[in-house]
Formats: structure tokens, sequence, C-alpha cells
């Protein structure tokens, strides 16, 4: 009995550790990677840092939130088969490659290399559908310059 109230102590106090993110800066996402607390941004969404190996593509990282406020600001809405998030973004300074690394990072399954790789999956509007896709020629495009406008925009990940 007493090995077993050491092992729940035990327990308890590693996911204390793992969880609050005071202690480690942010909350442990799978692949080494953490969900980190932004104390410079006024928004209250966390911010993405990306600390597993880089793959081929590296995870940038996010950034700062613009305020609600903002003329060019964009409320993207990301459902994958894990869940969803949702952000904003100024669509003239922001890139495809910070959507992508959003989805990889918090709505796409734990599949054997497909939550590393952003290269594994699309983003995708319902009407009108568009299909946006990241290689090196689109990573560096602007959400504007892709075609996203200020407001609000869902994606929904699609793999393959």
């Amino acid at each position: 009995e007493e090995e077993e109230k050491e092992e729940g102590q035990e327990k308890e106090e590693e996911e204390a550790l793992t969880s609050d993110p005071e202690r480690t800066g942010g909350y442990t996402l799978g692949g080494g990677r953490t969900l980190a607390n932004n104390t410079k941004s006024t928004s209250t969404t966390p911010q993405i840092k990306a600390t597993a190996p880089s793959t081929a593509l590296s995870t940038p990282q996010l950034p700062p939130e613009p305020p609600a406020s903002d003329s060019n600001s964009l409320l993207v809405q990301i459902r994958g088969p894990k869940g969803h998030v949702k952000r904003r973004f100024d669509v003239a300074t922001a890139n495809l490659a910070h959507l992508f690394a959003l989805a990889s990072t918090s709505t796409i399954s734990s599949s054997p290399g497909k939550e590393d790789n952003p290269r594994a999956f699309r983003l995708v509007t319902r009407f009108p559908r568009r299909v946006f896709t990241l290689d090196d020629t689109t990573s560096r495009q602007t959400l504007q310059e892709a075609g996203l406008t200020p407001g609000q925009e869902l994606l929904m990940v699609e793999t393959f």
C-alpha cells in the first residue's frame, strides 16, 4: 500500500510539473514541443514554440497576435482530427507557414511522422473550396497574397 501511495504521489508531482505553465514555460505537447504562454503579448491565446528536432521544413515561431480591432486582423479557426484551435493573424505580415505550424502542433493526430511534417496535410475551406498546401514556393506567401482577407476564416485539415 505504501508503494502504491508513493507511486501515486510521484505521478501527481510529474503531472504538476508538466502541466504547470509557470514551471515549464508552457504545456508539453507530443514530440517534445511546448505550448508556451507569451507574457509579452496582450492576447490570452498561447504562442506555439517548436522544440522538437527540425524536419525537412522547420516550424516557424508564430508572430504576436494583432488586436481584434486591427484592420488587417483575421481570426482563423483550424479544425483537425485532434480538435480545433483559434488564433488571430495579421494578413499582411503572417504567412502560410505560420498557419501550417499552428495546425501541425494543435490539430493533427499523432500518426507517425504526420504531426511533424506540415507537407503531409493541406488546409481547405468548405465553400467556396480553396486548398492551401505548403511547399517551398508558398511557405513565405503572406495570408493576403494567398487570398485570405481580414475577418474570419474556417480551415479544415485534410491529411493525405
